[in-house]
């Protein structure tokens, strides 16, 4: 399946947009995505779209087992919307080992899959973000987990905690809340947890020489 993908929003005061095409896999586990940034403000990372503002993209690569009800609920992943009543605002952080605030994003967005294509669009509405102060990332930490929660007929909300180190060593910690709509009342039934086997981004290369992201996770249901 293809991924059209486009983040666009406002951190600390200036424009962003990045946008691009990307892969998705169930058979394996895979996304990935090749981007372009029109707009980059100083300090927004690549890496915050696989950490903080896609999971539903996640979540609809995961490879999971045919028979499990999840591959049904998860075909029907609705649209999470705009100003509505739906409460679809994601939020994630992530802080340095004195507890300080590197990166704090809040978004809101949404998914259809249109003639076979997953379209995904994001919209930062607030944030800032520090991580070209530290080198950028080097390596997301994996296994990491996401615990989804069922909390409705048609809603559940995804907790995940990571650790990234940074291009200087730094060692940091982030925490995501990301909510998640489906259609038709067909949440899944149970909880269930979701890992992050792997984890890649070029954020180092895209912080030292603007080098455009490249962004790849494998993750399954556990």
């Amino acid at each position: 399946m293809k991924v059209d993908y486009l983040m666009t929003g406002v951190i600390e005061g200036a424009y962003l947009e990045v946008s691009g095409l990307g892969d998705i896999d169930q058979s394996t586990g895979s996304l990935t995505f090749d981007l372009n940034v029109k707009c980059a403000p100083k300090g927004w990372d690549p890496g915050i779209i696989i950490m903080i503002c896609c999971d539903n993209l996640r979540l609809l690569s995961a490879q999971i087992d045919k028979s499990d009800k999840l591959s049904i609920s998860r075909k029907s992943l609705s649209d999470i919307q705009f100003g509505s009543k739906v409460n679809s605002l994601r939020q994630g952080t992530i802080l340095n080992s004195d507890g300080d605030y590197v990166v704090s994003i809040k978004a809101k967005g949404f998914l259809k899959i249109i003639d076979g294509t997953a379209t995904s669009r994001t919209v930062v509405v607030d944030g800032f973000s520090r991580l070209d102060e530290y080198g950028g990332i080097a390596d997301i930490k994996t296994p990491y987990y996401e615990k989804v929660i069922i909390t409705g007929p048609a809603s559940a909300s995804g907790i995940s905690t990571y650790s990234i180190i940074t291009g200087n060593g730094e060692t940091l910690t982030g925490h995501t809340h990301y909510p998640y709509i489906f259609n038709d009342g067909s949440a899944p039934d149970t909880d269930f947890i979701l890992e992050v086997s792997t984890a890649n981004v070029n954020s180092i290369d895209f912080h030292a020489s603007g080098e455009n992201p490249k962004i790849s996770c494998f993750t399954r249901k556990l």
